[in-house]
């Protein structure tokens, strides 16, 4: 789950940073908003699509990763079932990661140290309450809500302090990420039907899907919906 994050929620992340303590140290709040919400539907077009194929592919991902020798098929099936929940954290951590710059440019550096706090603690909370119904499930399900519970703090105190964003710039992202995944999601079970290998299945899914999600998303927009694929395939 930390390879979309640590490969481009965190560059994200860094390269915000710079550009938003030039907008709030000219005292321009209202370009720092359009960064700001701009950033944080970039980084939904990333984590969202890896928390679907993350979902859905995670039985073939573990099982071509580590299905040999004393790794087992009942070893691959409880470790996908972690994975699944972990993949449900990916958009919280992701929108986390965008929202951290913005308060280190407004020189407000307890707020993020915060909302680790709160989240170390939901995570405890959650595991103490769930732990001896859900084993190890418990583990995964008090990450998950625990980073659900940091970006929703976050996300809250930054729409206090810049406004909330364009409506109509994320209304016209969600429309756009709802159709764009559901066909995503639409060639992972075409495939889990057809194909029955499951270094065959990563190897057809990963590449179709994300076709068909960029370009779902480059017809529909806008354009922050694509701009960090077009960007990397330019490079």
């Amino acid at each position: 789950m930390y390879v979309p994050l640590g490969l481009f929620g965190v560059g994200l992340s860094q390269a915000l940073l710079p550009e938003l303590t030039r907008n709030i140290t000219s005292r321009n709040f209202t370009l720092a908003k359009d960064t700001y919400s701009k950033a944080l539907v970039v980084s939904l077009s990333v984590s969202l699509p890896s928390a679907l194929g993350l979902f859905f592919l995670s039985e073939e991902v573990v099982k071509v990763l580590f299905e040999r020798g004393a790794f087992r098929a009942e070893d691959t099936f409880w470790t996908a079932e972690i994975l699944k929940i972990f993949a449900l954290a990916l958009p919280f951590y992701g929108l986390s990661k965008v929202s951290v710059p913005l308060f280190y440019a407004l020189n407000k550096t307890s707020i993020p140290a915060a909302g680790s706090f709160l989240a170390v603690i939901t995570n405890l909370l959650i595991i103490l309450f769930t732990i001896r119904n859900f084993g190890i499930k418990g583990v995964a399900l008090g990450t998950t809500i625990g980073l659900f519970a940091q970006c929703l703090f976050l996300l809250i105190l930054s729409f206090h302090f810049l406004g909330f964003p364009k409506k109509t710039l994320f209304l016209k992202s969600f429309i756009t990420f709802f159709i764009a995944l559901f066909f995503l999601w639409f060639v992972i079970y075409l495939v889990q039907i057809f194909i029955n290998n499951s270094l065959l299945r990563l190897l057809l899914t990963i590449p179709l899907g994300a076709l068909v999600y960029i370009l779902i998303s480059k017809r529909l927009g806008p354009k922050e919906t694509y701009i960090f694929y077009s960007k990397l395939l330019k490079r």
